[in-house]
């Protein structure tokens, strides 16, 4: 459990709202290092270095490869290819969001956020490379961060830029919420998003080109900061841009290479058409334990129906039209309620009957996954699965060695860092990914360079001069052997990661076991109170 430390002061800005809790890390601002940041290049495919840019992708691609279990994507037929875009999704999981977003999407993006990640150590480096445009929030300015004046040229440099990059047919990824948080439902929406939307959609309008639109996107994390969770990124169907969103005033401004504010009412139009959109996309609950109870009713629906599912983007789909269907049944009304609200608490008899089976369920560690097709008992474990998962972990213990050589820092501060972070429990899978992410491209290359290095010095014992000859040949050997170990280290990762679900899974059945000799009888009576309560809708 991660060590959440925050500093409640309760700072507001202008409207009232709530300040989002600082840092250590943001609360330092560094103003020359961020006027410093690199600006991208429109001309190219990427907006960075495009060796960086990729290798990065790349790294990404395999970090989320060890992040997550089940990884599902919908909905990328509904990202247009002919015009930017920018997409904008709710916030709860720190840099994972943006990450999951980066490597679902088909096009490269001009990259934005906040700026001490142009500052922190390592992190720099890729940032710098990336062009990276740091972002100078609300709460760092008045908590006197920096000054107005600086925060004005900064943003407007920034926003412009990424404005620019939109018209430019490049993809933008921002979160209106502004911070990242650990509620089950969205915070209140800032305007920067929508302002730098509508001053690409003037900018492409003066070049005459396609308007770029707004792409909402549901994150799903079955539980955010476990590692192995199942995600799910779901691209919503885009939001066009009005031509009267578009006044001339704005279109000579950015023509002219300028950036001025748009109209205050044609950003809160967009803003909440946004909202209206993103919203459904989120849980939208009045905690992430009712979410739960809503998931578990949605097992029992789909199984009624002969139709039991058992992925992760089923589950979030069904548990969707459960709570729209609950709500609709008891006419409550969800949708007018105040932007950043939090929803009210479901009450019905379904609802009851299904919070004291989870309640149960949670206890061990269930949920309706564990149910069997009839849902009235917990399933049993599959022996049929024994021979490959034993070939499995039988193959990962004798690559063991390698996996510590080559993942073992990574993981200690991996730990460390994201159990003792004080951004709360919504950063903690942060600083898995950038442990994963550098320590691989440090850790890795001096690993098997010390490796590589054994092995020449033991060339001869090992039989590499018969192979590639002596003196240089033996050298000239060095390159394959490199290569050799570190595609060894990522297959050690791969088996490494398979057998973590391998034992999970075993613990699984296990809590499974323990659950239903204390609570069968218990289990089988709310399963048909919950059917009935169901056939009652």
């Amino acid at each position: 459990m991660a060590k959440i430390e925050t500093l409640d002061d309760g700072a507001v800005d202008q409207n009232g709202d709530l300040l989002p809790i600082l840092s250590k890390s943001s609360s330092n601002v560094n103003i020359q290092k961020l006027l410093d940041a690199p600006l991208p290049d429109f001309s190219k495919e990427t907006p960075g270095s495009p060796f960086w840019t990729k290798f990065g992708m790349f790294l990404l691609q395999q970090v989320r490869y060890g992040l997550f279990r089940e990884d599902h994507v919908s909905g990328i037929e509904n990202i247009p290819i002919d015009r930017g875009n920018m997409v904008c999704a709710w916030h709860t999981n720190g840099l994972v969001d943006p990450m999951c977003i980066y490597v679902s999407h088909p096009h490269y993006f001009v990259l934005a956020g906040r700026h001490d990640l142009v500052t922190r150590p390592i992190l720099r480096f890729w940032t710098k490379r990336m062009a990276f445009q740091p972002v100078l929030r609300k709460a760092e300015l008045l908590r006197g961060g920096c000054t107005q004046e600086e925060a004005d040229y900064l943003n407007g440099r920034s926003l412009l830029k990424l404005a620019q990059g939109i018209a430019s047919s490049h993809s933008v990824v921002l979160f209106p919420e502004g911070t990242s948080h650990s509620d089950a439902w969205m915070m209140k929406f800032r305007t920067g998003p929508m302002r730098t939307v509508l001053a690409a959609a003037a900018l492409a309008k003066s070049q005459g080109k396609q308007i770029p639109v707004v792409v909402p996107c549901g994150l799903h994390f079955r539980k955010r900061h476990i590692f192995r969770t199942d995600a799910y990124v779901e691209f919503g169907k885009p939001i066009e841009i009005l031509q009267e969103d578009i006044p001339n005033e704005l279109v000579e401004a950015v023509s002219q290479n300028d950036w001025v504010e748009p109209g205050r009412e044609n950003v809160v139009d967009l803003r909440d058409r946004l909202h209206e959109v993103l919203r459904p996309m989120t849980p939208d609950f009045e905690s992430h334990d009712e979410h739960g109870v809503a998931n578990l009713i949605g097992h029992y629906k789909a199984r009624m129906e002969g139709n039991p599912y058992n992925q992760w983007d089923h589950e979030v789909r069904n548990t969707r039209t459960i709570r729209e269907f609950l709500r609709e049944k008891e006419q409550w009304d969800y949708a007018n309620r105040e932007p950043g609200a939090r929803p009210n608490k479901m009450e019905c008899p379904v609802i009851e009957s299904a919070t004291k089976l989870e309640s149960i369920l949670s206890s061990h560690k269930l949920n309706g996954r564990d149910l069997d097709d009839s849902g009235e008992k917990l399933s049993r474990f599959k022996p049929s699965k024994i021979p490959f998962n034993f070939i499995i972990l039988l193959s990962f213990l004798a690559f063991s060695p390698l996996f510590v050589l080559s993942m073992g820092i990574q993981i200690f501060f991996g730990q460390i860092l994201g159990n003792n972070t004080d951004e709360g429990l919504d950063a903690r899978t942060t600083f898995h990914l950038l442990t994963a992410l550098f320590g691989s491209t440090i850790i890795w290359p001096v690993m098997a360079c010390l490796l590589t290095t054994m092995v020449l010095l033991n060339g001869e014992l090992l039989g590499l001069d018969e192979v590639f000859g002596q003196g240089f040949g033996i050298y000239f050997s060095s390159i394959p052997i490199f290569v050799t170990i570190i595609l060894l280290f990522r297959l050690s990762c791969s088996l490494a990661v398979r057998s973590w679900d391998i034992c999970m899974d075993f613990f699984r059945a296990l809590r499974r076991l323990k659950c239903a000799r204390k609570y069968s009888e218990e289990i089988l009576l709310i399963s048909k109170e919950i059917k009935d309560e169901l056939a009652a809708y």
